[in-house]
């Protein structure tokens, strides 16, 4: 027994000798913290992303409110740049599936906004977004839609693509961020009666 005991110990194979350091990594233990890491870079470049996509997509939604209620205002108080523009209807032509959106003025016979448009040059969406769709309130879909403020009071008018009346009492147009495979919308809505508001989805 002896003897056994001393060949045991001059190969090495002793109890001490078998035990792990306890300082050591095993190959499981690695590639446990590599996917963790991986994990969390790839939720943090997920957020990032989508939170410039958020940006990009308020900055337009919030930019064509502002720029449909200054048309508004400019109706209402008859100040506008253009001469004699404060007896001409104002507002803008927007498109389905189009990244820019057209000031328009519109001729006024006193009651109504006529079909007589004149198109300025265009404006931008910020990179990346576009009007998805143009829905009005019993949910069909329209694919091009002039928004139009008539003097004095600022009453809201739609035409179609056509320019015929719309007779919808609100529309919805759903902006859409399109460079990314995970989408952010934003939904600006526009009363008859005026009002115009956004939300985001």
């Amino acid at each position: 027994f002896a003897t056994i005991k001393n060949c045991v110990k001059q190969s090495g194979f002793t109890k001490e000798a078998r035990l792990p350091s306890p300082l050591a990594f095993t190959l499981i233990d690695l590639l446990v913290v590599i996917t963790i890491v991986g994990l969390i870079m790839l939720t943090a470049f997920y957020t990032l992303g989508r939170s410039s996509q958020q940006v990009k997509l308020q900055m337009t939604v919030e930019q064509v409110a502002s720029n449909l209620r200054f048309e508004q205002t400019e109706v209402k108080t008859g100040v506008a740049p253009e001469a004699g523009s404060n007896s001409l209807c104002r507002g803008y032509t927007f498109s389905a599936g189009e990244g820019s959106y057209t000031p328009v003025l519109g001729g006024y016979n006193g009651t109504d906004c006529n079909d007589t448009l004149t198109s300025e040059q265009s404006l931008f969406y910020a990179s990346g977004v576009e009007i998805d769709s143009i829905m009005q309130e019993d949910s069909s879909s329209l694919s091009e839609l002039t928004i139009l403020f008539a003097p004095p009071s600022g009453k809201v008018q739609f035409l179609d693509g056509s320019s015929q009346p719309v007779n919808a009492a609100a529309v919805d147009l759903t902006f859409s961020y399109t460079l990314s495979d995970y989408p952010v919308d934003g939904i600006l809505t526009v009363n008859r009666s005026g009002q115009i508001n956004y939300k985001y989805e």
